[in-house]
């Protein structure tokens, strides 16, 4: 997805940034460019964007993105010009390299299967670290109900 930023005192006109961000870069940018220190509570899963924007920082600002899809236990990496999807539940992979198929029409896959199980081997310790959902999906209501029967009893009189 295309992003858009405009600061003319701190960012080049007309810069185009080809790496690859993701939407969790835009907090940690924004806290990264006020004058009194921000300590969030929980470490920021996003870089601040104004170094690699302005040239201070070369390299990319992310060795791997990962998304997922909770309740249908879809998943997608980006790592460099791979991006794999994972369909857990139907052990589907799709691996396409973006620096030459842009539009993801030609899945490489089964021609690059040690690709693909080190990118899952990539998926599978990113998920060992995440915290399970704060708020379930709605095809999930009742055991989210039950999970949460007595989180919200009004106290005995």
């Amino acid at each position: 997805m295309p992003f858009a930023m405009k600061w003319p005192a701190k960012i080049p006109e007309g810069l185009v940034y080809e790496e690859p961000v993701i939407s969790l870069d835009i907090f940690a940018t924004a806290i990264g460019q006020t004058k009194k220190p921000v300590t969030p509570k929980n470490p920021l899963d996003g870089v601040n964007l104004i170094p690699y924007l302005t040239g201070e920082e070369t390299d990319a600002p992310h060795d791997f993105l990962f998304w997922r899809k909770f309740d249908a236990k879809d998943y997608a990496v980006r790592n460099g010009v791979d991006k794999l999807f994972l369909d857990k539940k139907e052990n589907k992979q799709l691996l396409f390299n973006l620096g030459k198929d842009i539009s993801e029409v030609n899945n490489t896959a089964e021609n690059n299967v040690s690709r693909v199980n080190q990118l899952i081997n990539d998926i599978n310790n990113w998920e060992n670290k995440m915290v399970g959902p704060r708020f379930m999906g709605l095809l999930q209501d009742k055991e989210y109900s039950k999970l949460n029967t007595d989180r919200y009893k009004r106290p005995e009189k």
